[in-house]
């Protein structure tokens, strides 16, 4: 999480986010790269919850929504082999569009009432097997 606290203020003071985006590539390869592409194609839903005010972020991904708790966890296969068993990178591709697309204010918000939200919540934990 450290790591990507640091990578999200670097981005964050960028005056070129593209060409930073670029330069981070040979820390975290395609990763965020494809990071970038999906917040910039609107994948990138964040969802408030009201009236509590809780807010949920969902990346929109290639077989499905994916859950994703900024800097810290996403619902996908890859963030579960790479970071969280094998410890081989710090983030899937989920937590850098979403780190991006909340930092450019590029994102879909979707509010809804709080008592949709474990009916969400149990649809975007839905193993697909």
């Amino acid at each position: 999480m450290e790591v990507l606290l640091k990578v999200r203020e670097e981005l964050e003071r960028a005056g070129d986010l593209k060409a930073k985006v670029k330069e981070l590539e040979r820390r975290f390869g395609t990763r965020i790269i494809k990071g970038y592409e999906a917040a910039i194609e609107g994948c990138v839903k964040k969802y408030k919850f009201m009236p509590s005010g809780r807010v949920v972020w969902i990346v929109v991904g290639k077989e499905r929504e994916y859950l994703v708790y900024p800097l810290t966890y996403c619902h996908c296969e890859d963030f579960y082999l790479n970071v969280v068993i094998r410890g081989k990178v710090e983030g899937c591709y989920h937590i850098f569009a979403q780190m991006i697309a909340d930092i450019l204010k590029k994102y879909d918000e979707v509010v809804a009432d709080d008592g949709s939200f474990f009916k969400f919540i149990k649809e975007w934990k839905k193993v697909i097997v």
